[in-house]
């Protein structure tokens, strides 16, 4: 009918229009993905090792800093230090090197804060204990425990439970050889300590 070509165009034009709204949405949604700081330049791995008052929620304003940047943390580990008032704490996270560069000034800010150092492009000795349980294997286990230096702290039930120190890789690579060789059980990763080396010191200053 005469009366409904105008209608079905005035459809077209409003399906057209609530088209062009989603596609604009998207847009700006997009923009602001990319236009995010995180995503700018490479992914690098940085060790933040921080001096951190043992006080309630310490821990998780740090940790907050990283989320609210939508950066995840790969490992942390904290436990106290010789002065029982201070825990040190590494934490281990990728990403460039603007945004961690802005979270270690926002970190230092921080009441709880004693002192903090980043660690990536320094020398420094890191390690992560690995306990990690499997089955009973035979002669491929055994050569694999021989090759990494790797010992076993405990045997019942036909599972063994072995322990590792080294290097996050070390243990990225001895995990996936045991993974070939056996069935894994259990995992347990300490996450990363680490320390500068020489001269260059985290501590608490004497007064």
């Amino acid at each position: 009918s005469a009366t409904g070509k105008p209608r079905s165009l005035a459809h077209l034009q409003c399906a057209v229009q609530q088209s062009c709204l989603i596609f604009a949405q998207v847009l700006r949604t997009l923009r602001r993905l990319f236009a995010h700081p995180g995503l700018r330049g490479p992914r690098v791995r940085h060790i933040i090792s921080i001096l951190l008052q043992n006080e309630a929620g310490a821990l998780a304003r740090v940790a907050g800093l990283f989320s609210a940047r939508g950066y995840n943390i790969e490992s942390l580990s904290v436990a106290p230090t010789d002065d029982p008032a201070v825990s040190r704490l590494t934490l281990v996270t990728l990403g460039s090197d603007a945004v961690v560069n802005q979270i270690n000034k926002q970190v230092s800010k921080l009441v709880d804060v004693v002192d903090r150092s980043e660690l990536t492009r320094r020398a420094h000795v890191e390690r992560e204990l690995l306990l990690i349980k499997v089955e009973t294997d035979g002669p491929a286990l055994d050569e694999l425990l021989e090759r990494y230096a790797a010992s076993v702290i405990d045997e019942a039930d036909a599972l063994q439970v072995i322990q590792l120190v080294g290097t996050s890789l070390q243990i990225d690579d001895f995990m996936r050889e045991v993974r070939s060789a056996t069935r894994i059980v259990e995992v347990v990763r300490s996450g990363v300590a680490a320390v500068a080396s020489g001269e260059q010191v985290l501590a608490l200053r004497a007064a």
